[in-house]
């Protein structure tokens, strides 16, 4: 009987140390502190630049109006304080009432939240969790993650399709299908 050299065969390898789900509970617990740090401090910020350019103004008016108890509020002349921050919006900001948001995970924030998250599921489950282990849950998680964008977006697409009346194609094969599903 021949004897098997290599190669992946069954029970072959380390077994993991986390479970899927711990591994999926940490990449969605470092994704989602990464971006609560990044709007935290890009609104940090966006605040700073609008104080700067408005002079301290807007922040001030919209302070005189959420400063002002609830019941007081009918009170407080919100018509005009709202006119005064359309006006400085306008003169100083350029009419700009949108500004877009961050698109990209703040630098330097990646590091010290993997050690933390790493610290605290240590904690957690009673086993040791290094940040090399974290880091690979994050880049797992953000896998899933894409896949289940791009599978949501096919399915988006097929039912858009669907509803329009176009011919029916499977996108998993990219060729025409003959039936009705999608």
């Amino acid at each position: 009987m021949p004897k098997k050299r290599g190669g992946a065969r069954p029970g072959a390898g380390r077994p993991p140390e986390l479970t899927d789900l711990q591994r999926l509970q940490i990449g969605a617990a470092v994704e989602q502190l990464l971006w609560q740090e990044t709007r935290a401090a890009w609104a940090r910020a966006d605040d700073a630049e609008i104080s700067n350019l408005t002079d301290g103004e807007l922040p001030r008016l919209w302070e005189e109006i959420w400063g002002a108890p609830i019941a007081d509020r009918h009170r407080v002349k919100i018509g005009r304080i709202l006119h005064d921050a359309a006006a400085e919006i306008k003169e100083s900001l350029q009419g700009k009432q949108y500004i877009k948001g961050p698109t990209r995970v703040a630098a330097g924030i990646r590091g010290p939240t993997i050690r933390s998250v790493a610290r605290d599921a240590s904690q957690h489950w009673g086993q040791e969790v290094t940040p090399r282990m974290v880091k690979r849950c994050l880049d797992e998680f953000r896998k899933m993650n894409a896949r289940a964008d791009i599978q949501l977006a096919c399915d988006g697409i097929a039912a858009l399709l669907n509803w329009l009346g176009a011919p029916k194609f499977d996108f998993g094969t990219r060729r025409k299908s003959t039936g009705n599903h999608l």
